[in-house]
């Protein structure tokens, strides 16, 4: 009895249909408790596994029917993703190892989840994802794999039994044993007359000890070496269980719905950002509403948007957070050679950043409490904001079909939600994540109100007095535990300044160098192309080296020398600075500013975002930021273009 060879296209239907199963990875990490990896099959914490996902093409003998799973450990492999092979020794010393054996002493069951890429699934599975369900825990061994290079390998392999409370919806229909138990026979037991350690007999061909530091380790009885492919499995082996005094779940895998909508801003923290499964069909359903949830398979009609009670800004805050109707207290943290010049602007306290050989600026406006409460101001905005439909929801980092996340071909998985949400409003922006743009007439009042506060700053602020107004606004809404790591904003197209109104909980924002412009050169070894900046590693010393290296690469260019001598040379200047083997890859942050509600912030110059990249950590439950750039003429080509005109300010 060997694993389930089959192609996938060929295997016959399941005799039920899953509790629980998703279409991405991303929707069942985010949905279920005992998975949360998304990129291993073995989610294990503090010396326990709490779920293992059998996926893709199976290790020489791996096996799965409808009461046993026999899987290999993770790790060790390398290859393309369609054609791993193991390039590393397994031991029963490894943590996922040391996980499972714990599990074992302990009788915790783990759920098994299976994909639909698997090959050693019997029967063809109906979604992308599907739960299989609790199953026991029971041996771990290791055993000798044939791997990359025609080497042989140990490899750790578990064996679980199902639960007797799961029921086996993935046998096929009319689905009948290769052998009964009373034609597999007894199954034999012996020790090793080497060690001494006693084990099954697991293999067809006969007993092996399965100590990996004996030495007769994967011996056969005739004392030849077993095959390290394809071994047959001991029926008897196969067809023996091991029962537990209590078989009862731990707990029903199909998670119940959160309990929220009744306290003040409870949909709001990080276990309700997450998804839900949908009572109906069994769908984990990542929340990319801003709303609520909505079930998207196409069969099913289930939705549910709780009541949201709207948070005040001081319910955000922490106790030493006091904002007064004086000038705001500054709390940042800057590097040497880091300019700051303070200012007082209408009720403003306004910090501008200038950073040494990068052309341009950060301004931090800070707001206070008087200015807040002006009518049309901060906290009118936050409670429209959180009353008012504006059209948030968590894009998708590649392109939709269609204005709906809709249920996909199991056979395809689509790009990933970003953490926020978000809106576009004015002319279209080429965000990483997709979504279409909505007109300025007819939007909201907010909407309207921070692009002309922000027109104001830009000017009143020093950042351009000439300035044309912003053409384009990105809303991005923040719950508890959602950011955006590190970026910049320095597209093609784009005018030369950035400005955002921080509106509900505070954040950090954190500007640093880039790392090519940090370290001097590429991750291929390759020295920076652009003009080396101050602040890079090794201070200035270093500094006044890699302005000679750049010196003489740029001499070459206008010499017309050819781009792969220019490159060779890039390389070879990198190597003799040893710039390829430095250890610190991020520069520390230049800035580290404190945002609160009402704050605005002006990036101001096309080098702060050429040289410079930027992050922002909310610390509450909610926070907007609500962004305007100008989108420049050739931006966006003509089918790109809306079909609405941006019209200047009011």
């Amino acid at each position: 009895m060997t694993a389930h060879t089959r192609t996938l296209v060929n295997k016959p239907p399941p005799q039920g249909m899953p509790i629980v199963w998703a279409d991405s990875r991303q929707a069942l990490c985010e949905t279920v408790p005992y998975f949360k990896m998304q990129y291993s099959g073995c989610h294990a914490n503090e010396g326990h596994i709490y779920g293992l996902l059998i996926d893709g093409t199976a290790q020489c003998r791996d096996y799965l029917d409808g009461d046993v799973v026999v899987a290999r450990a993770a790790g060790g492999m390398e290859g393309e993703s369609s054609s791993m092979q193991q390039a590393k020794n397994h031991s029963l010393n490894d943590s996922q190892a040391v996980s499972f054996v714990n599990d074992i002493q302990y009788r915790n069951p783990i759920v098994v989840i299976t994909g639909n890429k698997s090959s050693v699934v019997p029967c063809s599975v109906p979604h992308r994802y599907c739960i299989l369900g609790w199953f026991k825990p029971i041996a771990i061994w290791v055993e000798l794999t044939k791997g990359k290079n025609g080497r042989d390998f140990k490899t750790v392999k578990f064996r679980l039994e199902r639960l007797k409370s799961t029921i086996p919806w993935w046998v096929p229909q009319n689905n009948d044993l290769a052998f009964s138990p009373e034609e597999a026979g007894p199954l034999h037991h012996q020790a090793c007359s080497e060690c001494n350690n006693e084990y099954p007999q697991v293999y067809l061909p006969g007993w092996v000890c399965l100590n990996a530091d004996c030495r007769k380790f994967w011996e056969l009885p005739s004392g030849e070496q077993a095959a390290t492919s394809f071994i047959d499995y001991n029926p008897a082996w196969l067809l023996s269980r091991q029962e537990w005094e209590n078989e009862m779940p731990p707990y029903d895998i199909k998670p119940a719905l959160p309990n929220i909508g009744k306290a003040l801003g409870d949909n709001l923290t990080y276990i309700n950002t997450r998804g839900v499964c949908c009572p109906l069909c069994g769908r984990c359903n990542s929340r990319y509403l801003f709303s609520g949830w909505r079930c998207d398979n196409q069969a099913c009609t289930w939705s549910w948007y709780p009541k949201h009670r709207p948070v005040i800004p001081g319910a955000l805050n922490q106790p030493w957070d006091i904002a007064g109707n004086g000038p705001a207290l500054t709390r940042c943290k800057v590097v040497d050679g880091v300019h700051v010049k303070t200012s007082y602007v209408w009720g403003y306290k306004v910090q501008e950043f200038s950073f040494k050989g990068v052309e341009g600026s950060l301004i931090h406006a800070s707001a206070n409490a008087a200015l807040n409460k002006q009518k049309g101001s901060a906290d009118e905005m936050f409670a429209a904001l959180q009353s008012v439909e504006i059209g948030l929801k968590r894009r998708r980092f590649a392109t939709e079909r269609g204005a709906n996340a809709e249920t996909a071909d199991p056979n395809m998985e689509r790009g990933d939600f970003m953490s926020s949400f978000s809106i576009n409003y004015g002319m279209p922006y080429k965000f990483i994540a997709s979504g279409n743009s909505l007109p300025f007439d007819g939007s909201p009042w907010p909407v309207r109100e921070s692009r002309a506060r922000l027109n104001w700053a830009a000017k009143a602020f020093g950042a351009n007095p000439e300035h044309d107004d912003f053409n384009e606004e990105l809303i991005l809404a923040y719950m508890e535990g959602q950011k955006l790591e590190y970026h910049d904003d320095g597209e093609d197209g784009l005018g030369p300044m950035i400005a955002t109104l921080s509106i509900g909980g505070s954040a950090k924002m954190h500007l640093r160098l880039k790392r090519k412009h940090y370290v001097g050169c590429s991750k291929t070894g390759l020295l920076t192309s652009e003009k080396p900046v101050p602040g890079g590693y090794g201070g200035e010393a270093m500094f006044t080296k890699r302005l000679a290296a750049w010196k003489q690469i740029e001499e070459m260019k206008s010499k017309g020398t050819a781009a792969a001598e220019i490159r060779a040379k890039q390389k070879q200047l990198a190597a003799q600075l040893r710039l390829p083997s430095v250890k610190a890859k991020n520069a520390p942050d230049s800035v580290v500013i404190n945002l609160r509600h009402g704050d605005i912030v002006i990036m101001n110059g096309y080098e702060v975002q050429r040289f410079m990249e930027h992050k922002v950590v909310p610390d509450g439950m909610l926070r907007f930021a609500l962004t305007c750039r100008t989108v420049l003429p050739g931006h966006l080509k003509p089918d790109e273009l809306p079909d609405y005109e941006v019209k200047a300010d009011d």
